[in-house]
C-alpha cells in the first residue's frame, strides 16, 4: 500500500557538497564546521510522519520523525538535507533492502 503512486508526494533533497572548518576573527580554528550543500533535486516518494518513534536497523534505537520510501533509490548519505513543505529534515539512516530503500529523518 505504501508504494502506490497516489500516495507519493514530491520533496527535494540536497547532497553534502563540502565541509569547511570555521575560524574566528584572529584566524584560529573554532572546532566547528560549516556544511555547504549542492543544488536541490526533486524526487517523489511515500512520506510517513510519525512524531517521535524508534527504529532499530542494527540493534540501536534511533529517534526519527519522518520516514520516506522513495519511488527510485536515491544517492543520499547521513546528513543529507531533505525539504518537505518548506521544512528541512536531515537523514539519520538509509537502510536498503533488495526491493526498496527507506530514509529516516529527524
Amino acid at each position: 500500500m505504501r508504494r502506490l503512486k497516489r500516495n507519493q508526494r514530491e520533496f527535494t533533497y540536497s547532497l553534502i557538497n563540502a565541509l569547511s572548518n570555521q575560524t574566528d576573527s584572529s584566524g584560529y580554528l573554532t572546532g566547528r564546521s560549516t556544511v555547504t550543500y549542492q543544488n536541490a533535486v526533486t524526487a517523489r516518494g511515500c512520506i510517513v510522519f510519525r512524531g517521535t518513534s524508534s527504529y532499530k536497523p542494527y540493534g540501536m534505537d534511533e529517534e526519527w520523525s519522518v520516514q520516506i520510501i522513495p519511488d527510485n533509490p536515491l544517492p543520499v548519505t547521513v546528513g543529507t538535507k531533505i525539504t518537505i513543505d518548506s521544512k528541512d529534515y536531515f537523514v539519520l539512516s538509509h537502510p536498503r533492502t533488495m526491493n526498496e530503500q527507506r530514509i529516516f529523518c529527524k
